[in-house]
């Protein structure tokens, strides 16, 4: 087995189902019709409203979701412990407000488990094509990866690397992957890119990773995550 055959091994390839609005009712829905179909669940704390709605969302409001956290247990229906609490958050917040969602994440008493970055942006200073500027709502894609990657590395600096960060936004490539491996996220999350490319898309991100990793000296993802961080 060649190296880069190794290291390709190494990248495992999860299939997570994402839950959002009732939590209840889908977390039931999907363990009941999708059970065998996935790796695990993820529970994201999100803004669950409008983006517009979700750039003003306070500190507060997110220490009520976290503190005390709800369960959602239905014991006639399910069998495994809850799955894990993530907090997504939405790259257009300020420094001041990611750290003070930093200063609520890392108490004792907070049952988060992890970050994800990012949810979509309202942010359209990055399209080329300004026809539908105007439109509200939230982008997801390609415009969305700088801005992502940006501020993975800034809260993975923030929580000293001891939140882990799973990287989402315009991921299209092995470049984009490793990117955000590099600004700090442990796992790497794709939504867009399957749309466009369909599943295939995971291999060929995979093999252009191991690439990168090879290059640099890397024998394994972990051994890359937050070195581009200074």
């Amino acid at each position: 087995m060649s190296k880069k055959q190794n290291i390709v091994k190494k990248i495992k390839s999860l299939c997570y189902l994402t839950l959002g609005g009732s939590l209840s009712y889908q977390f039931i829905y999907f363990k009941k019709d999708f059970s065998g179909y996935y790796d695990n669940v993820l529970q994201p704390l999100s803004q669950r409203l409008s983006p517009e709605f979700a750039h003003k969302i306070g500190v507060s409001a997110i220490k009520y979701g976290l503190f005390p956290r709800e369960s959602i247990d239905d014991p006639n229906v399910l069998t495994k412990k809850n799955p894990p609490l993530l907090l997504k958050l939405a790259p257009d917040l300020s420094l001041e407000e990611m750290k003070d969602i930093v200063s609520v994440i890392t108490q004792n008493e907070s049952q988060v488990q992890g970050l994800i970055i990012s949810n979509t942006t309202i942010d359209r200073s990055s399209l080329t094509n300004q026809e539908f500027s105007n439109e509200t709502g939230g982008l997801s894609g390609k415009p969305l990866n700088s801005k992502s990657t940006e501020m993975i590395k800034t809260m993975y600096n923030l929580t000293k690397g001891k939140v882990p960060i799973i990287g989402v936004g315009g991921v299209f490539s092995g470049k984009d992957a490793y990117d955000k491996i590099l600004a700090g996220a442990s796992i790497v999350q794709i939504y867009t890119a399957l749309i466009y490319h369909g599943p295939p898309v995971v291999s060929k991100i995979k093999s252009e990773l191991a690439d990168l990793l090879i290059k640099d000296g890397y024998s394994s993802v972990n051994d890359a995550i937050g070195k581009g961080v200074k």
